[in-house]
């Protein structure tokens, strides 16, 4: 068994396109993502930015509290999700209240869900020290989502695709 670089694993496996070189424990990504990569984006957005979204940092295991996070992407100028709630706790009907049925990132189709970031201040071992920590992440999806809508592989319809404004 070969020793990890990190001496842990370091990221989620990512599927390779066709043709990509592939080892033991590798695996192909489906036929349509390739295309959806590769060849022609959905029309599914109506993008005002980028399309990536940045949605969380890690160092090693822990994830950057979101001031932390905020602070380092917008060094990048990166886009992050829209902040619905700071502190206490919020209901999934209030969450999808806020979001609206669209969100806030030009998407055509109602939004998916949503995700909440518990987070804490634990003290540090010195006097009065406290250092914020992520506790834990829980996301919340709508029961009538259905994966790989989109893709006619699945669907049986022809493909949807994304696009982006600057490429139309």
């Amino acid at each position: 068994m070969s020793e990890k670089p990190l001496g842990r694993k370091n990221y989620g496996h990512i599927p390779h396109l066709p043709n990509s070189r592939m080892g033991p424990g590798d695996h192909k990504c489906h036929e349509g993502q390739a295309r959806i990569a590769t060849v022609k984006t959905r029309e599914r957005y109506e993008l005002r930015h980028e399309p990536f979204v940045v949605f969380d940092l890690m160092v090693e295991d822990e994830r950057l509290p979101y001031d932390d996070f905020v602070s380092r992407v917008a060094m990048g100028e990166f886009v992050t999700p829209a902040l619905i709630q700071r502190g206490g706790a919020l209901s999934v009907e209030e969450a999808l209240e806020r979001l609206n049925e669209f969100g806030f990132h030009g998407a055509i189709d109602p939004v998916e869900g949503a995700v909440w970031r518990v987070e804490q201040d634990r003290p540090t071992g010195k006097r009065g020290e406290k250092k914020r920590v992520v506790d834990f992440l829980v996301k919340y999806v709508r029961p009538d989502k259905v994966d790989g809508l989109y893709l006619p592989e699945l669907s049986g319809q022809a493909p949807v695709w994304n696009w982006y404004p600057n490429e139309r």
